[in-house]
C-alpha cells in the first residue's frame, strides 16, 4: 500500500511538470521581486533611495515610485540604489524585473 501511495505522489508531481520547470507555481514566487525595506522614507529630487529585498536579478531592473520612473544607479540580486527624478510624488516603490513586479508596503514621499 505504501508503494502505491508513493507511486501516486510521484505521478502527480510529474503530471504537474512543465519541461525544464517542474513546479511553475514555485518559480513564480522565487522570481517575483520582493521589497523588504527601503530608506530613506522621504527626500527631495536627487535623493538616492536604497531598496533591499530579493530577486532583483542584478541587471535589467526598473524602479518606479508609483507610475513615475527613477534611475537605477547600482543593483544586485538583493539591493538596488535609485535616484528620485520628479517632485510631488507620494507612492509605493515598485521594482520590475523580467516583467514581474514587486511593490513596497510603505510609500516614499518626494519632498519639495
Amino acid at each position: 500500500m505504501n508503494r502505491f501511495i508513493f507511486f501516486c505522489f510521484i505521478l502527480a508531481i510529474l503530471a504537474c511538470s512543465n519541461g525544464d520547470n517542474p513546479a511553475p507555481f514555485v518559480s513564480d514566487i522565487r522570481t517575483t521581486p520582493i521589497i523588504t525595506s527601503f530608506s530613506p522614507i522621504s527626500g527631495p529630487v536627487g535623493t538616492v533611495i536604497t531598496i533591499e529585498g530579493f530577486n532583483f536579478d542584478g541587471s535589467g531592473q526598473s524602479v518606479n515610485i508609483g507610475s513615475t520612473e527613477t534611475i537605477v544607479i547600482s543593483a544586485s540580486n538583493t539591493k538596488i540604489e535609485t535616484v528620485v527624478l520628479t517632485e510631488t510624488i507620494t507612492d509605493n516603490i515598485i521594482v520590475t524585473v523580467n516583467g514581474r513586479s514587486g511593490s513596497s508596503e510603505n510609500k516614499f514621499t518626494v519632498l519639495p
